[in-house]
Formats: C-alpha cells, sequence, structure tokens
C-alpha cells in the first residue's frame, strides 16, 4: 500500500491542502476578469506542487492522455493545445525544477542524447534556408519540446513498480479509446450526429458505406499508428506467460485494439503492424511453437477477423462493403490518395537538391509546396506523406543522419538488453516496446510528423526498460 501511496503521491496531495486554501482566495477573485486562465492556474498550481513530489504521477497522467489528440484537445488561436502536451510540458518544468532544487548530479544514461543534440542543432541552423522562418521556428521549438519530454521519461521510470505502474495506465487508456472508438463506429452506422460520435465528417459512413474510426484522435491513421504500442505490448505478454499478466486481459484488450486497428481502414497502420508481428515472432518463435500459445493464437486471430468483417455491415450491405473495403486496402499504387503523395514526394525531391546537407527548413516542406510560402492553405500546409523524405527535404542528410543514428543505437541496445533479460517481465516489455517503434517507423514511410508525443513517449519508456535490464533499479527520489 505504501507502494501504492508513492506513486500515484496520496502524501503529497495530503500536504498541498494549505496552499490549496491560499489558491482558492488569491485566484477565487480573478475569475470576474480573466475566468479561463484564472480556472487554469486553480487547476495547474495544485497539480504542479503534486508533480514536484512525485514526477511520476505526471508521467502517468501523459500516459493515459497520449491518445487524446482531437477529442479532449482545445482549439485555440495560436493552435491545438492537447492534454498529453500541457502535462508534459509541466511535468518537464516540475522535475527540473526538482533536479535543480535537490542539486541532482547523477542522470539514468540515455544514449541518444548526442544524436538529439545534434538532430536539434541541425533543425536551429535549417530555418537560415526556411521560406516561412516564423512557422519553422514554431516546429522547431516543438519536435525539441516533445524530444526533451521522450528524454525525460527514463529519467523518472527507474524502477520495475514504476514500469508496470506505466504499462497498466497505458493499456487501461488503449481500453478506453478503442471502446470508444466502437461506439463510434456503431453509433455512426446507427445514425447518430458527428457531434455525439466525434467522428470528422471524412470518416463517416456517407463515404465508405461504413465509418472509419479515428476514435480520440485526429485521422484513422493516427489511431492506428498509436494502437501499435498497445498491440505490441499485448501480443508479446500473451507469448511470454511468465510476464505475469493475466490472459483474459491480454487476449480481450488485444482483441479489442486489433477489431478498432482493422477498422481504421489505414493501409500503413495494417502494414506496420504486420511487421511489427512479425519482428516479434521472430525474436520469441520458440514461445510460438507450443501448441497451447499457437492453437489459441491462430482462433484469435480468426475471431478478430470474423468481428471485424462482421462489423462492416449486415445483411445486403455486408458484400458491398466488404468489397469497398478490400478495394480501398489493395488500391495502393493508384487513386487520388496515390497521385497526391507522387506528387509532394516529388517536390520534396526538388526541395532536397536545393539545399542538400542542411535542408530548406524545419518544417519548411509546407511553405514550399503551397501556393504562398507565407500564407497557410485552409487545409493545413501540405505534407510529403513519407517522414524519410521529408526529413531529408527539410533538414537535409545531416538531420536525416541523425535520426537514423538514433534508430540504430536503439534497436542495437534493445538487442543487448535482451540478451542480459532475466526477468521475464522486462524482457517482453522490451521486445513488444521494440516491436512498437519497428512498427511505427514502417508506417512513418506513409505519413509524416515527427512531434507526435506518444511516439518520443514509446522512445522514452523503450530506453527506461533497457536501463532496468543493463543498469538495474536505482530510485532517483
Amino acid at each position: 500500500m505504501k507502494r501504492l501511496a508513492d506513486i500515484f503521491a496520496v502524501d503529497t496531495i495530503r500536504a498541498s491542502l494549505p496552499l490549496l486554501l491560499v489558491a482558492v482566495v488569491v485566484l477565487g477573485a480573478g475569475f470576474a476578469y480573466l475566468p479561463l486562465p484564472m480556472l487554469a492556474l486553480f487547476i495547474l498550481l495544485p497539480l504542479a506542487v503534486a508533480l514536484y513530489r512525485s514526477p511520476l504521477l505526471g508521467i502517468l497522467l501523459v500516459t493515459f492522455a497520449l491518445p487524446f489528440e482531437r477529442i479532449g484537445s482545445l482549439e485555440m488561436q495560436a493552435g491545438t493545445i492537447k492534454p498529453s502536451q500541457v502535462l508534459a510540458a509541466l511535468t518537464v518544468v516540475c522535475w527540473v525544477a526538482r533536479v535543480v532544487w535537490r542539486r541532482q548530479k547523477h542522470f539514468r544514461p540515455n544514449p541518444l542524447t548526442v544524436p538529439l543534440l545534434v538532430f536539434i542543432a541541425i533543425c536551429v541552423v535549417s530555418l537560415t534556408q526556411a521560406l516561412h522562418v516564423r512557422y519553422s521556428a514554431e516546429v522547431v521549438v516543438l519536435t525539441t519540446f516533445t524530444l526533451l519530454a521522450g528524454w525525460m521519461v527514463p529519467q523518472i521510470i527507474t524502477t520495475r513498480t514504476m514500469l508496470k505502474g506505466v504499462v497498466m495506465i497505458l493499456l487501461a487508456s488503449a481500453a478506453f479509446v478503442s471502446t470508444f472508438g466502437l461506439f463510434q463506429f456503431f453509433g455512426d452506422l446507427a445514425g447518430l450526429p458527428t457531434s455525439v460520435t466525434g467522428l470528422r465528417e471524412l470518416y463517416t459512413k456517407e463515404v465508405f458505406g461504413f465509418p472509419r474510426i479515428q476514435s480520440t484522435t485526429h485521422e484513422p491513421l493516427y489511431f492506428g499508428n498509436y494502437l501499435l504500442i498497445p498491440i505490441g505490448l499485448l501480443f508479446a505478454y500473451l507469448l511470454e506467460r511468465r510476464a505475469r499478466i493475466p490472459l483474459w486481459i491480454a487476449w480481450g484488450l488485444l482483441s479489442l485494439c486489433g477489431v478498432n486497428l482493422v477498422l481504421t481502414v489505414s493501409r500503413g497502420a495494417y502494414l506496420a503492424a504486420v511487421g511489427e508481428i512479425a519482428l516479434i515472432l521472430f525474436v520469441l518463435w520458440r514461445l510460438v511453437l507450443k501448441p497451447r500459445i499457437f492453437i489459441p493464437l491462430i482462433l484469435g486471430v480468426a475471431i478478430v477477423g470474423w468481428i471485424a468483417a462482421r462489423s462492416l455491415s449486415s445483411g445486403d450491405t455486408l458484400q458491398r462493403n466488404t468489397d469497398t473495403f478490400l478495394s480501398h486496402v489493395q488500391n495502393v499504387f493508384y487513386g487520388a490518395s496515390y497521385n497526391e503523395r507522387v506528387t509532394t514526394i516529388e517536390q520534396a525531391r526538388t526541395a532536397f537538391w536545393q539545399s542538400p546537407i542542411i535542408g530548406i527548413g524545419a518544417g519548411g516542406f509546407g511553405p514550399y509546396a503551397a501556393h504562398s510560402p507565407l500564407v497557410k492553405p485552409k487545409d493545413g500546409w501540405p505534407i510529403v506523406n513519407n517522414e524519410s523524405i521529408e526529413l531529408l527535404a527539410e533538414t537535409g542528410i545531416l538531420g536525416f543522419l541523425s535520426i537514423v543514428a538514433t534508430l540504430i543505437i536503439l534497436a542495437f541496445r534493445s538487442g543487448k538488453a535482451f540478451l542480459r533479460a532475466r526477468d521475464p517481465f522486462f524482457a517482453a516489455t522490451l521486445v513488444g516496446l521494440s516491436a512498437a517503434l519497428f512498427g511505427v517507423v514502417i508506417q512513418y514511410q506513409t505519413f509524416s510528423t515527427l512531434y507526435f508525443m506518444h511516439v518520443w513517449f514509446l522512445i522514452g519508456l523503450l530506453i527506461a526498460v533497457q536501463n532496468l535490464i543493463l543498469v538495474g533499479e536505482k530510485p532517483l527520489w
């Protein structure tokens, strides 16, 4: 119970009560003049005190908030304020303040420090080539922030108990948004308005005859990208029974997330999931050959496929919707989406040769490809829809190689950690997260946004597991 109290900062909340009373008196007077800012301060001030006392609480909150990109976010003139970004920023500030106040000199190893600093430096230098300097500078700041938030994760998750708490919260959040995804799907089929289902008009049944799940994210492909994390973990836990994750939880959540992934109708997410599962099967092949694993695995895949197929529709429309679904999935090399990708990739190649060493500026492809580099199009800035090519265009060879170096370091360190792992929970978590990152890299060849919070959180969590295996547990507070 004491460990649970430490994790959820029960003592911290109790100690913060006097401060809460002062905040009520001081901030209450400001509500009449600045209600929204005062409300934000009223909520964030006591939370900041709690996070200073227990930074792990911030990590747990960020973990749950990761998929809430669209629903749960706040649209403002300056842009979209996402809960994961707000919580991560507050956690970073509180953690840095704690480090400075306590004069902490020792940090957990992070092999990505140098390559990521190099990448940020290249992004800053690339601003000299940017057509829209202000927008490119904003992209650099946002990218730096998400990288810093990911870097912070292994500094806070330093024990097995902490890691297991984060994993449980991550799976609980995935279960919540996946359940909402099914409500979104069947609600749209039943005729509920988008104000209730939360679907954008682009993804309702009016387009394909069936809705595409996006859940709380901005697009189905982003939701599919997020689902790679819980799917990788759950599949690894399902094979490694010694990790002691209850079988009904592993099967139930994996089936729920799997059905949601299918119903996103995202070809990139499908390819990523295949690559992710293939890597896990390759690494844990000895476990797969056991009949008690192999037979339920085949049955589970068949059941998920059947549920997804029946969810498309029923009765006379089943065959038509199935044909539409298969046509969309198989039309990889033609159609409007394919033509758009061909155009943007050609534009990115042209931009690359204009500045092959440091690129045309971080975030600079949008202004470069737009009709006017200083006027944001109504539908938003264009993107390449291929992260590798976009990196080459915007940050040149140097920026691209620094990210490649980051991935190579992670891969080699994961391999080293797997060979040394003795704890089945650590081993399964390491394999699941590594495979999820492999899937993310695969899907990044079909879309391009580098500063997703869940991607860098995944990287930070992977380094935390590597450290627990290679360095050992070491509570820092």
